[in-house]
């Protein structure tokens, strides 16, 4: 047991306890509790009993018997002492001398007061590793492919965050947080625009069917009629050419431009919106219109007519179930 002794000797000096005073501390403690040999006098009678007050359960704990008796009972020892197995745990006694030796001859931080001057906060931020200057504050802008540096937001980051006193190293993980979440949400928003602009272009087909490339041509050429080619390039990267709504006004504004000629050929190509369609054929059944008069002399050409359009309404029924399983499939 010779081992413990030297053990908790050592464990105690490295902690701080200096032993001042001479003597071996050998014997059965007694002699040590004043003077010579323990330097932490024992609160007994120097039978084992002393440390807490509590003599009996202080004479059930097996101390080694090399430990001088003036360190029975001591506060910093009994923590590492298991009352359920009534037994010392070495091995946290043992981490406990290293680390106590290794911070020997350490230089020491002070821990933070809420009184502290900014001189001492500024002292302290260097002492844990915070650079001499914001120039050395080496912290990197990493970017995801595609976006752009603000470098006046980042540089004002670089500057508060140095002021605050912050580690480069936590910086840089607030840095590349942030990035991350803008990518990410720059990844999102492009898939909403996309899903948008897929949504935007199945409600025109829709609502124009077969005539859906006429009028996007009409609208090309209403936009043509008073956008410059600079001011149409800066429509588009505001999304303009993707709105619908826009798309529709264009439409309009080409049509009454005159681009837009329903005329006999356009009609039988069979290049009608759904609308269009119905109202010629309502138009069929107004009073004495010849459809309606199997005597009239263009009876017969109204009713190939009327048969032409009737496909063509069977048609735009496809194309609308077409673009709602489109939709639906999304």
């Amino acid at each position: 047991m010779r081992f413990w002794g030297i053990f908790l000797t050592m464990w105690y000096n490295n902690r701080g306890n200096m032993f001042m005073g001479g003597g071996s501390g050998e014997g059965d403690g007694s002699a040590g509790s004043s003077q010579g040999g323990g330097g932490i006098p024992p609160k007994g009678d120097g039978g084992g009993t002393s440390g807490d007050g509590s003599s009996g359960e202080q004479s059930k704990i097996n101390y080694p018997s090399d430990l001088e008796q003036s360190y029975h009972g001591n506060p910093t020892l009994l923590k590492h002492y298991d009352k359920e197995k009534g037994e010392f745990r070495i091995g946290t006694m043992m981490k406990s001398l290293i680390h106590a030796s290794s911070a020997i001859g350490k230089e020491k931080v002070l821990k933070p007061d809420k009184n502290w001057t900014d001189d001492q906060w500024n002292t302290f931020y260097r002492d844990i590793g915070l650079p001499d200057s914001v120039d050395k504050y080496d912290i990197k802008n990493n970017l995801a492919k595609g976006l752009e540096a603000n470098e006046k937001m980042f540089n004002g980051f670089k500057e508060i965050a140095y002021k605050s006193g912050i580690l480069p190293k936590q910086a840089q993980a607030v840095v590349d947080y942030f990035n991350q979440t803008i990518a990410e949400t720059v990844q999102e928003q492009s898939k909403t625009a996309s899903l948008n602009l897929q949504q935007a272009r199945l409600d025109l087909e829709r609502e124009y069917g077969n005539a859906f490339e006429r009028k996007m041509n009409v609208a090309e050429q209403g936009i043509k009629a008073f956008a410059s080619a600079e001011m149409m390039d800066s429509l588009e990267k505001k999304g303009f050419m993707d709105d619908p709504d826009f798309t529709r006004l264009m439409v309009k504004i080409g049509e009454a431009l005159g681009e837009d000629k329903f005329n006999d050929d356009v009609k039988k190509s069979g290049q009608m919106t759904p609308s269009e369609i119905d109202a010629e054929i309502e138009s069929f059944y107004k009073k004495d219109h010849p459809f309606s008069n199997s005597g009239h002399p263009h009876h017969d050409q109204y009713v190939n007519r009327m048969m032409e359009l009737q496909e063509l309404k069977l048609k735009q029924r496809g194309i609308a179930n077409r673009v709602i399983t489109e939709y639906a499939g999304r």
